[in-house]
């Protein structure tokens, strides 16, 4: 069983609105699942209504879990071990813009991930086929049964992914000069 996350905070721009369509489309699909999402402690105007869907599709779906509040860093480290796939539901123009934290928690976890099409500046820095692209909330469903289908592979390339990374922290100028003092 594969187990899916949302995490951070519950934002329109991180695709917070778009869960409950997404729930729907998996569970229509029959993929077998669990999914992890985190309210923020923070609740904007703007998403009271779909935290309440959420909490409505989370009563009738035992699969699931809901973290309703701040969670710390052990919590969150936590978390991200028990997450296999993260769909980073991004509006693609604003992650262009801010970025995004938990892109680098799941290159560093080794999760794969599936990130919007048009995320230019993801598309950029991703090296490795560790990841699927989607725009609507279908193809997001779409690249979740694909990576579920070719797992063993995805998570192959997303250790490939993470360990090019770490060293290139490790080899980053500032890093070496922190090193040495």
């Amino acid at each position: 069983k594969i187990t899916l996350g949302f995490l951070g905070e519950s934002r329109i721009d991180k695709g917070f609105s778009r869960l409950p369509n997404f729930i729907n489309i998996l569970s229509s699909k029959n993929i077998n699942y669990d999914f992890i999402i985190q309210f923020s402690k923070k609740i904007y105007p703007n998403t009271i209504q779909i935290k309440k869907q959420i909490l409505d599709i989370s009563e009738k779906n035992n699969n699931i879990k809901i973290i309703d509040g701040y969670i710390d860093f052990w919590d969150y480290r936590e978390y991200l071990k028990k997450i296999n796939i993260m769909p980073l539901m991004y509006d693609a123009d604003k992650l262009n813009f801010v970025g995004s934290g938990l892109f680098y928690s799941c290159i560093t976890n080794e999760i794969p991930i599936i990130i919007p099409t048009n995320s230019s500046l993801l598309n950029e820095y991703l090296t490795f086929n560790s990841f699927e692209k989607a725009t609507s909330d279908e193809e997001y469903a779409n690249s979740v049964q694909k990576i579920i289908n070719n797992y063993e592979y995805y998570l192959k390339e997303c250790k490939k992914f993470s360990n090019s990374y770490q060293k290139s922290i490790n080899n980053d100028p500032l890093v070496l000069e922190i090193n040495r003092s």
